[in-house]
């Protein structure tokens, strides 16, 4: 399964990764290709018992993500945030 998350900010690519996993059978692969390195995932993604092969192409990141016998389900845990912008002024302290 091929999944292109390039141009994507986070979290987006990793939403995408997390549900791409869950249609994998035991030995499918999910080949993920982006704009920006993985590094966030690979931790996770090997601590639930995935095989993990990074790479690059023509300037591009390749993450290869195997599921095994021993692969867990991973969930992501969202969260929500205030989107209510404060109001920045001269007397405001950035400093």
């Amino acid at each position: 399964m091929m999944l292109d998350v390039g141009g994507l900010k986070p979290p987006q690519p990793a939403v995408m990764i997390l549900e791409s996993l869950g249609k994998l059978k035991v030995g499918d692969t999910l080949e993920v290709i982006g704009d920006r390195p993985f590094v966030d995932p690979i931790p996770k993604l090997e601590e639930a018992g995935y095989n993990i092969e990074v790479g690059g192409v023509g300037g591009f990141f390749v993450l290869k993500v195997t599921k095994t016998e021993s692969s867990k389900e991973l969930k992501m845990e969202v969260k929500e945030c205030d989107d209510r912008l404060d109001e920045i002024t001269e007397d405001t302290n950035v400093a």
